[in-house]
């Protein structure tokens, strides 16, 4: 890598190479290097820098939709449990024998049930 005319090779650790690193570094920071030197290899990396940024945005989008997803489930099942409960109970409820007959009573029908044993057993 050349620096105005200059090899630049950080691992040699001179004082001229430090300058030439932090002259070569606020370049970059000012934003000298677009201006100077923009070639092929920066357009390659800005492509791959925004197809990136797109993934993750789709990832990020698919996550929360995901948990949008689950905690609609969540309730859900919530509610479709507390309706089985309830369900269930007034089922338990109905299906007494007293619960029966008020009902065959309040619907004015008559339940035959015989007091007595249909056979009579002789001594």
């Amino acid at each position: 890598m050349e620096i105005d005319g200059e090899e630049y090779t950080p691992q040699q650790g001179g004082v001229e190479d430090r300058k030439a690193f932090v002259n070569k570094f606020w370049d970059f920071v000012e934003g000298h290097i677009l201006e100077r030197a923009f070639n092929g290899r920066m357009i390659a990396w800005i492509v791959a820098i925004a197809l990136y940024a797109v993934v993750q945005v789709a990832y990020n989008y698919s996550a929360m939709r995901k948990i949008r997803m689950i905690s609609t489930n969540n309730t859900t099942l919530q509610d479709l449990r507390m309706e089985h409960i309830t369900l269930s109970t007034e089922l338990m409820n109905d299906s007494r024998i007293t619960s029966i007959e008020e009902r065959v009573e309040a619907a004015g029908l008559s339940i035959c049930t015989p007091t007595t044993a249909p056979i009579e057993i002789e001594k």
